[in-house]
């Protein structure tokens, strides 16, 4: 199958997912927890929720940013398991995530065929055409707290209390999202949507796509790439981000949003080899920075099909 898309939808029945992994990459990382609510008029009303075994132990840094143990997942059961109840679970309703891609991609590894069905919507995109604020799920929280009036207080990075946030911030956001489109917001947008370029000039380059499709992951980010790329070279990955509306930058820095991992060098950082880079961006998500490492793998996958074929 190929990436997942997303809409902007406005509906009151639906299913919250999150996972837990061992790292950012579907290809070399694994699951080690997955939960989803279940949404009835925009109420929560069943939970599924379970810690999963991966086949590698979880590296520390995982375990001090997930606080999910190997001890903790010693008796758990294994991907296998579980994806055939998870999915279950989740049935035929519009699915919500935070960066719901990154969560489906994962799933998908395990069963090609999941989601087929399903309306896909994302709370990050949503936030991203909704609030003027960083578009992490907890600065999103932060703002739709004071949007509302109310109050969540959730832990950090376990995958059933990150599902309640997003829960909660999608309530919050959904008002915002139909004044600015109407009541089918998906179909306003793209009514009022423009085919506009945005002009980007970063160490002379320069757009080479006719519009940047603004429903893409990478747009308005700052992307940082590191080691050895096998399916393009550091210019190429550099100019796709720019014809994405992404700015490329030369190092990590706490305006990062994504730091793009080499295939060569995702193998090696799990053998325990990082980069400079690499180290630097990890301490930043431990200190709470929203900034995600990916492979290139990814990072190509959900990339627009506009910026491929140039």
């Amino acid at each position: 199958m190929g990436s997942a898309k997303t809409k902007l939808l406005n509906v009151h029945d639906y299913v919250v997912i999150d996972t837990e992994t061992t790292g950012l990459s579907p290809r070399y990382d694994e699951l080690i927890e997955i939960a989803a609510i279940r949404i009835r008029g925009g109420i929560q009303t069943h939970s599924f929720q379970t810690l999963i075994k991966p086949s590698q132990p979880i590296d520390p840094f995982i375990e001090g940013l997930t606080d999910i143990t190997n001890e903790m997942v010693k008796d758990a059961p294994c991907s296998d398991q579980v994806i055939g109840d998870f999915l279950k679970f989740v049935g035929a309703d519009p699915v919500l995530g935070h960066n719901v891609c990154f969560d489906i991609s994962f799933i998908r590894s395990k069963d090609g065929e999941a989601f087929a069905k399903n309306l896909l919507f994302d709370t990050k995109r949503i936030a991203m055409h909704t609030l003027d604020c960083p578009k992490d799920l907890w600065s999103v929280k932060e703002e739709c707290k004071r949007i509302s009036g109310e109050n969540i207080n959730v832990r950090h990075h376990r995958a059933l209390s990150d599902c309640e946030v997003t829960h909660f911030c999608y309530e919050a956001l959904r008002p915002l999202l139909v004044d600015k489109y109407g009541e089918d917001p998906d179909a306003g947008y793209k009514r009022t949507r423009k085919r506009s370029t945005k002009k980007i000039d970063i160490d002379g380059i320069v757009q080479t796509v006719d519009f940047i499709d603004e429903d893409n992951p990478f747009y308005d980010c700052n992307i940082c790439f590191t080691g050895k790329l096998s399916s393009m070279t550091r210019s190429e990955g550099m100019q796709y981000a720019v014809n994405a509306g992404a700015t490329p930058q030369a190092n990590v820095t706490k305006k990062t949003d994504y730091l793009v991992l080499g295939s060569f060098d995702y193998v090696a950082a799990l053998n325990g080899s990082k980069s400079s880079k690499l180290k630097k961006a990890e301490k930043l998500q431990l200190e709470g920075s929203s900034l995600q490492i990916i492979d290139e793998d990814y990072y190509l996958e959900n990339l627009p099909e506009n910026v491929l074929s140039v």
